[in-house]
C-alpha cells in the first residue's frame, strides 16, 4: 500500500472519500455516533511480530476497499511518474482479482481466530492457565476451520466479489493457469486443496511447534 500512502494528495483523497462514506452511513442509520465510534480509518503498516497488527490491517483494507481502488485509479490516471503509475496498474489488477479476494478472506478468517490469543499474550497481567486454555481452544478452532470452513470462506469471497464488481471464477471449471490446465486442476481443487488446506496445515503446524504439549505442561508446572 506504499503507492496509496505515498503522497499527501493521495492520502487526502483517501481521507475525504472515507469521511463522505461515514457521513452517508451515519445519515442512513448504518453507523452510530458516540465516544470511541467511527474514528478516522487509515491503512497502517502491520507490525512484524504481532498477529493482531496484521489482522487490523486486513480489517481496514476490507472496510476501505472501494476507496483504496479509487486512489489507485487516480494514481494510474494522474500519477506524477511512470513508476508510480505502473505500480498502481499492477496493484489494481491484483486487488480486483478473485485470487486476491480469496487470500484476503482466508487470512482474515485465520487471523480473526488467533486475534484473541494475540491480545492475551500482550497483556502483562495475563494468567498463564487462561493463556494455555486459549492456546488449546485456538488450535481446536483452526482445526475446525480446516475441516468445515472452506464453504464459509468461499461464500464470503463470492459476496465480496459481487459487491465490488470483481469477476467470479466458476469453482468447478479448470484453472486458467497453464500449469494447472496441463494437470487438469479445477478451481475447486486449487483453492480448497492447494490454498485453503495448505495454509491451514501450515498454521496448525506452527501452533504445534510453538505451543507443544510439553511446553504448555511446563508452563502449568511453573505456575503451581
Amino acid at each position: 500500500m506504499n503507492v496509496v500512502c505515498a503522497s499527501c494528495k493521495r492520502k487526502d483523497i483517501l481521507l475525504d472519500t472515507e469521511k463522505k462514506r461515514v457521513e452517508e452511513q451515519i445519515g442512513s442509520g448504518i453507523l452510530e455516533t458516540g465516544s470511541g465510534l467511527n474514528q478516522e480509518l487509515s491503512l497502517i503498516r502491520p507490525g512484524d511480530t504481532r498477529w493482531n497488527s496484521h489482522y487490523n490491517t486486513l480489517v481496514r483494507l476490507v472496510d476501505m476497499f472501494p476507496f483504496v481502488i479509487k486512489v489507485l485509479q487516480f494514481v494510474k490516471d494522474e500519477g506524477n511518474n511512470a513508476s508510480s503509475q505502473n505500480q498502481a496498474i499492477g496493484l489494481l489488477k491484483y486487488l480486483k482479482s478473485f485470487d486476491f479476494v480469496f487470500n484476503l478472506h482466508l487470512m482474515l478468517r485465520i487471523l480473526g481466530l488467533t486475534n484473541i490469543l494475540s491480545k492475551a499474550f500482550q497483556r502483562k497481567d495475563q494468567d498463564i492457565v487462561e493463556a494455555v486454555q486459549l492456546v488449546s481452544s485456538t488450535k481446536a478452532k483452526l482445526q475446525e476451520l480446516k475441516t468445515n470452513g472452506f464453504e464459509i470462506v468461499l461464500k464470503k469471497v463470492l459476496s465480496f466479489c459481487e459487491e465490488h464488481g470483481i469477476r467470479i471464477l466458476k469453482i468447478d471449471e479448470d484453472c486458467s493457469n497453464s500449469r494447472r490446465q496441463r494437470e487438469k486442476i479445477t478451481n475447486q481443487h486449487y483453492y480448497e486443496i492447494e490454498c485453503f488446506n495448505t495454509v491451514l496445515d501450515m498454521q496448525i503446524q506452527e501452533f504445534g511447534d510453538r505451543f507443544s504439549e510439553a511446553s504448555t505442561e511446563l508452563f502449568l508446572v511453573c505456575r503451581r
